[in-house]
């Protein structure tokens, strides 16, 4: 265990566990939904009446979801604490663009030549699938136990430690360390800017 020692807290929020327990059912109700929508609208047998109610709770849909939103964002701003706003923006109203950039942020630390080679090295993505699996895995877990928690966090302090005893086995120049932690700050932000609901602010 990585962190063997410590007793287990519960994660804050499970935010990954619910949007990949929800994600195929709101996408296969959007669907049906677009699908029912399109077919009433367009079709010969459709009342004027059934027409309209369609269109009715279109637009009282989007009326809510802009309410929502303003509520959402007038929140945000009542928060002070830049550590608990990233949190919010990364668990909640970015999470699958988060976690999906710093995959990308993760998987581009290997085409450092030096790292590269030290991965290779070792063998941890050439032996066999699941040790490359494995390294990922654990990854994830390290960082989400410093991210998630706050800083003097026994656990948090835990994986930080085990964190720097891992790297600390090889020869690693500051400039890859530097180079991967700017990876994991400056990726979520482009990913956010580039393809969220909306950009984010100074």
């Amino acid at each position: 265990d990585l962190l063997e020692g410590i007793p287990s807290f519960p994660m804050p929020e499970p935010w990954r566990v619910a949007r990949r327990a929800l994600a195929p059912c709101c996408v296969i109700f959007a669907v049906t939904a677009i699908v029912l929508a399109t077919r009433t609208l367009f079709s010969s047998q459709s009342t004027l009446a059934e027409r309209a109610s369609v269109v009715l709770l279109v637009v009282a849909y989007v009326c809510a979801v802009r309410w929502m939103r303003a509520k959402r964002l007038a929140y945000l701003q009542t928060i002070e604490d830049p550590i608990e706003l990233g949190r919010v923006l990364a668990r909640v109203e970015f999470a699958e663009i988060t976690y999906r950039a710093l995959e990308l942020a993760l998987f581009r630390t290997y085409a450092i030549p030096s790292v590269s080679a030290l991965l290779e090295k070792t063998g941890r993505f050439t032996d066999s699938p699941e040790i490359c699996l494995r390294r990922y895995n654990d990854t994830d877990l390290i960082l989400s136990e410093i991210f998630e928690r706050d800083q003097d966090h026994p656990r948090a302090v835990l994986a930080l430690r085990r964190l720097n005893f891992i790297h600390k086995q090889y020869r690693i120049a500051n400039d890859d360390y530097l180079y991967t932690l700017s990876l994991f700050m400056v990726e979520p932000v482009e990913w956010i800017n580039r393809y969220g609901w909306g950009g984010l602010t100074e």
